[in-house]
């Protein structure tokens, strides 16, 4: 019996919630921190947007055309799939005397009867010409 009290003691005598409270202490100060680090590389890293885009379709073909400005072929990322088209990419800008990473993103539906495995597409001039051919039996 002596021995539990002698335990107990020595709990009481250690200041155990100040510790655990300053622990806690250091784990939200860092948390904030590094809130406060993401939230500004957010802000700063990338802004996208929704790029203009025109889409023109005759009997042969569907044609997607997609002004891109500040672009590079390299920086560009086409995905075409059965029934959707993305793409996607980014950018520098100059923003207030600083190079801003803007990034882009597009999808399209496409309809039953495009053939996307036929695809082509070229960037000319800061556009993206997408061109689909459709199959006409199917109309």
């Amino acid at each position: 019996m002596k021995n539990k009290k002698r335990g107990l003691d020595i709990l009481s005598n250690l200041n155990i919630n100040r510790f655990i409270g300053d622990i806690n202490d250091g784990i939200n100060k860092n948390i904030s921190v590094f809130n406060r680090r993401i939230t500004r590389i957010r802000k700063n890293f990338v802004k996208y947007h929704e790029p203009h885009s025109e889409i023109s379709q005759n009997y042969k073909n569907m044609i997607i055309k997609i002004n891109l400005p500040n672009a590079f072929k390299k920086d560009i990322l086409l995905k075409i799939s059965y029934g959707k088209i993305e793409v996607r990419g980014h950018s520098f800008v100059k923003e207030n005397k600083r190079r801003v990473l803007r990034g882009f993103y597009r999808s399209i539906d496409l309809p039953p009867t495009a053939r996307p495995d036929k695809a082509t597409a070229k960037f000319k001039k800061e556009t993206l010409t997408i061109k689909i051919p459709i199959n006409s039996q199917n109309i």
